[in-house]
């Protein structure tokens, strides 16, 4: 098999695209630097784990709970704007905004036994989840079998979803200036994917013997997600300086996929009967334990600066996938995978977030008015790629059906940076506060495109090279933040 002239006009497909014909890369979907909630905290960075004293701090350091004497709620407002750039030119630019309630939470104290407590309920929403991508590629005068075809392909991914958590937890005084504090994590969320897949192919034979054929495939896919975990702090607090350590249990991300597709074929502008699939599985992500600590510093009755690390174990850990093999069906023809779960290593990095921020107040005839700056690193878990296989499978010798990913060796960690400001305008039972953050990341990947062929899907394969490529990813997130606190 041999290709006389290959035009590639579009390499579209980023290495962690196609997530049901290629397998997802979730290290594309997520930001596993889960940070808190609250405008003055992302404001400062999010350098909180010393100083989460707010309606916030179920999300940085539940020890900071005790912090708060009265009943509070507090409610935030985010507006998102998440970009994604794939170079050099041809691979696209797509983008998405999001504007919710990202956080909510009311803090009450309590005594029981003599001691005080103070509970709290907070929601979070931890991340937006978007990502847009896809092939779009022709291949002039290739060569399949003895018949001389002209290709084109064009296949699309759009993903869009939340994740989010609520904390039910509580603080105390444990010893003078020394508190502890623990709570609930229950984690949920959302995501659709919806994936469209069109190729088509024309011979160049005599007239008498042209055929032209193709084929539109079209997916999408409901998932849920589930988890529970458990955090720990404690907090050292003086008229200067304070510092925070917190615990995060180690836990298990559920998906569970609700999976539909639909394929049809034309052969000379004749269509076949659609072809259908239904099932549900599930996936289960390993999250690491975490731990994090804090300090903060006045420099002077003014001026607060803050500084954390947080260390997050990530490398070893695996992605079971419930395997549909054996599957029972239901009455309505859904699939329904064996309870078999295979583990599937993803060569992942341990995570080292350094933050670093800080607030200086001004008193004024209007209010207290806090004003903050904040920076802070943003690692992946993945690395920059090299290597990667990308196959244009060919199956019953008819070309270019599905597309396979063989995911390339890893150099480098991805490292990205965030930027943040905020301010405010505190009165006694009413505290405004509004941060915007930016935040960037980029990653790069290189490989080769094959074209494989097989006799009715069986190997042996026959595999034709067809381009290499070089990919340059960015994705940049800006995020304003509108935080009300009231206390009664």
């Amino acid at each position: 098999m041999k290709f006389r002239t290959i035009v590639l006009t579009g390499l579209l497909v980023c290495s962690a695209s196609l997530a049901f014909a290629q397998g997802l890369r979730y290290e594309s979907y997520y930001n596993w630097n889960f940070l808190g909630a609250g405008a003055r905290a992302r404001g400062m960075g999010g350098a909180f784990l010393a100083t989460s004293d707010d309606g916030s701090a179920g999300t940085w350091n539940p020890a900071g709970f005790a912090y708060n004497e009265g009943v509070l709620t507090s409610l935030n407002w985010n507006l998102e704007h998440l970009s994604v750039d794939n170079n050099p030119v041809g691979y696209g630019h797509a983008s998405g905004t999001f504007a919710n309630i990202g956080f909510w939470s009311f803090i009450a104290p309590i005594t029981l036994r003599e001691h005080e407590f103070v509970l709290g309920a907070t929601y979070n929403r931890t991340q937006d989840i978007f990502y847009e991508d896809g092939i779009n590629a022709v291949f002039v005068g290739g060569t399949i079998g003895q018949t001389d075809i002209d290709i084109d392909l064009e296949s699309k991914l759009r993903s869009v979803g939340s994740l989010a958590n609520i904390n039910l937890g509580f603080g105390t005084e444990i010893a003078p200036d020394f508190t502890f504090g623990a709570g609930i994590n229950l984690a949920a969320g959302d995501r659709r994917d919806d994936f469209s897949h069109i190729s088509s192919w024309e011979s160049l034979a005599p007239v008498e013997d042209e055929f032209r054929d193709s084929s539109l495939a079209s997916s999408k896919a409901d998932i849920d997600y589930s988890g529970v975990y458990a955090n720990f702090g404690l907090m050292y607090r003086t008229d200067i300086w304070s510092v925070g350590l917190v615990f995060t249990t180690p836990w298990t991300l559920t998906e569970q996929l609700d999976y539909q597709s639909s394929v049809t074929s034309v052969t000379n502008k004749i269509p076949s009967e659609p072809l259908t699939a239904l099932f549900i599985t599930k996936r289960k992500i390993e999250m690491p334990y975490s731990v994090g600590i804090g300090g903060a510093y006045h420099v002077s009755e003014r001026l607060l600066v803050a500084l954390d690390y947080q260390y997050r174990d990530f490398k070893g850990k695996n992605i079971a996938t419930q395997q549909i093999t054996e599957p029972s069906v239901d009455d309505k023809g859904v699939l329904s995978p064996a309870s078999k779960f295979i583990d599937y290593p993803t060569n992942w990095y341990n995570l080292h977030q350094v933050r670093l921020g800080a607030e200086y107040t001004m008193e004024t005839g209007y209010g207290k008015i806090p004003l903050r700056v904040g920076l802070h690193n943003t690692p992946s878990v993945a690395g920059n790629s090299s290597g990667t296989i990308n196959e244009l499978v060919a199956y019953y010798q008819r070309p270019v059906f599905d597309v396979v990913t063989y995911a390339g060796g890893s150099d480098e960690q991805n490292m990205g940076f965030g930027f943040s400001f905020g301010a405010g305008i505190y009165w006694s039972q009413i505290h405004l506060d509004a941060a915007m953050e930016f935040e960037s990341f980029s990653s790069s990947d290189n490989g080769t495109y094959y074209l494989r062929t097989s006799n009715n899907g069986i190997p042996p394969y026959d595999r034709t090279k067809l381009a290499d490529y070089a990919r340059e990813y960015k994705q940049v997130m800006s995020r304003f933040t509108l935080n009300f606190t009231g206390y009664f």
